[in-house]
């Protein structure tokens, strides 16, 4: 019988979490009806919860909502093994192509994890990226792109968790703001910056520029591809015209890819 009770009230957490996910912030009595619970059981899953510091109750309105915390719950999680699978040779390929170095990312807690590079298979770059950096969201092409084609839920997820991230190179509200608009009209992003994370590539930030296109899947966003360039090798023009496309045509093989693959999808 006690094993059975841990387990009812596991669900009931659980589903509490779900249906804030999905309304983003409901009142006791809302909660109450949609889980078909009692007011009194409501009211301790909710402050439960509370006091662990996975959601918040609002001052004005008393509805209950999300906190950042609840993304450290699948941090321990690696969804992105098929789609790493999935897009390596595709990688390779246009790193072939192109001759700069292209990279694959994906939201890990509240940064962008680098799953694939191919700085191995071109010298064309400055310094040499690898598998398993975190990135900073609001420094980075890659999380800019990130909250752009995240839901809203999400993203406002994002901005409250990474609020503190006041480091070189950080982003205001409205240059966030500004720029995510720029990068859903576009469909990519450019930053005319790298992100750097060891001391002794300090310096050599300005002379990289990163192009970043979503990798978008019909149930959201999958991951972002990025590519890496050496600013003053390459025309301006030549990054809308030319490079961004082709990220965007390999993010969709990508897709397509997956789409036709159970097994790698899953």
């Amino acid at each position: 019988m006690e094993s059975r009770q841990i387990i009812r009230t596991t669900h009931k957490v659980l589903a509490a979490l779900e249906a804030l996910n999905q309304h983003q912030a409901l009142r006791v009595s809302e909660m109450s009806r949609l889980l078909d619970l009692p007011r009194t059981t409501t009211v301790r899953v909710l402050e439960t919860l509370r006091e662990l510091r996975y959601i918040a109750r609002r001052d004005d309105d008393r509805r209950y909502h999300l906190m950042p915390r609840v993304l450290q719950l699948s941090s321990g999680f690696d969804p992105v093994f098929g789609l790493v699978q999935a897009s390596r040779p595709l990688m390779d390929a246009l790193c072939d192509e192109i001759r700069w170095p292209v990279t694959l990312c994906a939201l890990t807690g509240l940064h962008m994890r680098v799953y694939y590079t191919t700085d191995r298979r071109t010298p064309h770059k400055i310094f040499s990226s690898s598998a398993g950096i975190d990135m900073p969201v609001r420094r980075t092409a890659s999380g800019i792109v990130q909250l752009a084609f995240s839901s809203e839920s999400s993203r406002a997820l994002l901005l409250e968790g990474t609020r503190e991230d006041a480091g070189s190179g950080s982003r205001s509200a409205a240059e966030i703001a500004e720029d995510m608009a720029l990068a859903r009209r576009q469909g990519w992003f450019y930053q005319p910056r790298s992100y750097v994370d060891r001391a002794e590539f300090k310096g050599f930030q300005d002379k990289e520029g990163l192009v970043a296109v979503p990798l978008l899947r019909e149930g959201g966003l999958a991951g972002v591809l990025a590519c890496r360039l050496i600013r003053r090798a390459v025309k301006p023009e030549w990054i809308p015209r030319e490079l961004a496309p082709r990220l965007q045509r390999a993010a969709a093989e990508i897709s397509a890819h997956l789409d036709a693959s159970p097994l790698l999808a899953s």
